[in-house]
């Protein structure tokens, strides 16, 4: 029965039946309360605290065991292992800020299902020389070490699977190309390597792209804007590519597009979702669409101010998407098929992610009055609160820990 069909069912039977969410054992949250880090277990409805200073974001390793968390204020990353009340600091700046240099910062953490957890530094010398490293931790060892040399370092994006890592470059504007490079995890080979024109941002950041593994992780898709598309006045050129494990590389498209909202890809390639000015670029106004893998067939989704509407995801293993519109207590949420009209979630929502299929973590309220952390599944109506919060700007992850081989 195709998708679409058994969600129209669904819906129909939410209109006169109270369909609660199924319990989920292995779902796992680690969420920031009250300046604190917070970890609930569906197994056992526990939540443990961990009183820490001032966290960021959180990370949870793929079973739910290991949550690795970053702070603002400090700049470093800590790790909250098993059986230990008291975080382990994994990024000392001492350790990788040498020479009078300085630790700007660093990308977003990643973790493999063998408990490493990558992540890149970007440090500048007294020189202003800018360099980024990317590191592995093992979380049960506590081992530090470079992935990578520097010259070889970027962003990361690990395939699904776990075996393969995308390294983005984003070379120097009108000097150096940018490069995208498919890599084995183990024995660092290079599989694949794709050059392309520096991208302005029109500021000191650098452009990275966004990468797109496929669901078997034998293929990325990529979308390489203009160089100059950040000046353009409305829309401009967007080039869609597809690079294979086998260093194959094929040019899938082009489309129209804003530089606000580049294209990203269903896990199976046969769909994307893209930004597009509505009108000139002074307005704000920008339309969401939905298209086939190569650009072709756009239809329109959902528009309106910048800001208004936040940039969707991809729930995988679906041609389905989930975005947010609205601000603080008018937040909703709304699920996209291409090709169909959007169907808005009951509630207000000011953050929500997807951990398989059907199961989510949402924070906000089903009922406009009790707000909090909550769980639920796109074949129920009835959440399942985790905890009640009124943090409008929640952070949060969640993992639904896969069951024993």
């Amino acid at each position: 029965m195709p998708y679409r069909i058994l969600r129209l069912l669904l819906l129909c039977l939410f209109a006169t039946t109270v369909v609660h969410a199924q319990p989920t054992p292995n779902l796992v949250v680690a969420y920031l309360k009250n300046d604190d880090l917070r970890v609930w277990r569906a197994v056992d409805n526990s939540t443990t605290i961990y009183t820490v200073g001032e966290p960021f974001s959180p990370y949870l390793s793929p079973d739910g065991q290991y949550i690795a968390y970053t702070t603002a204020r400090t700049n470093s990353i800590w790790l909250v292992v098993p059986d230990n009340p008291e975080p382990i600091e994994i990024l000392p700046q001492a350790a990788l800020a040498e020479n009078g240099s300085r630790l700007l910062g660093f990308s977003l953490l990643e973790w493999s299902k063998d408990n490493n957890l990558y992540f890149t530094t970007f440090v500048e010398s007294p020189t202003h020389y800018r360099k980024s490293d990317v590191w592995v931790v093992n979380a049960k060892t506590l081992s530090i070490e470079k992935f990578l040399p520097s010259t070889e370092s970027g962003i990361l994006t690990l395939s699904p699977d776990y075996s393969k890592v995308a390294i983005s470059q984003p070379g120097k504007y009108d000097e150096t190309e940018g490069s995208i490079r498919l890599l084995d995890v183990q024995s660092h080979e290079e599989l694949t390597r794709f050059t392309f024109p520096a991208v302005s941002t029109a500021s000191s950041i650098d452009f990275y792209p966004i990468i797109s593994w496929s669901a078997d992780s034998q293929y990325v898709n990529v979308a390489i804007p203009d160089k100059d598309l950040i000046y353009y006045e409305k829309n401009g050129p967007i080039t869609l590519w597809r690079l294979g494990l086998d260093a194959s590389q094929t040019q899938l498209g082009e489309i129209e597009g804003s530089f606000f909202g580049l294209p990203q890809w269903s896990d199976d390639g046969q769909h994307i979702f893209y930004v597009s000015h509505n009108g000139p670029f002074a307005d704000n106004i920008i339309d969401l669409y939905t298209a086939n893998g190569d650009g072709s067939n756009p239809i329109y989704a959902a528009g309106g101010k910048i800001g208004a509407i936040k940039l969707p995801n991809w729930i995988a293993h679906t041609h389905l998407l989930y975005y947010r519109s609205g601000v603080h207590d008018t937040g909703q949420a709304w699920l996209a098929e291409p090709g169909q009209s959007s169907q808005p979630f009951a509630g207000t929502y000011w953050d929500i992610q997807f951990v398989d299929s059907s199961t989510y973590v949402f924070v906000g309220s089903p009922d406009q009055n009790d707000y909090g952390f909550y769980y639920n599944s796109l074949n129920s109506n009835q959440p399942v609160l985790i905890d009640p919060d009124d943090n409008y700007i929640p952070r949060f992850d969640a993992v639904l820990i896969p069951p024993p081989a």
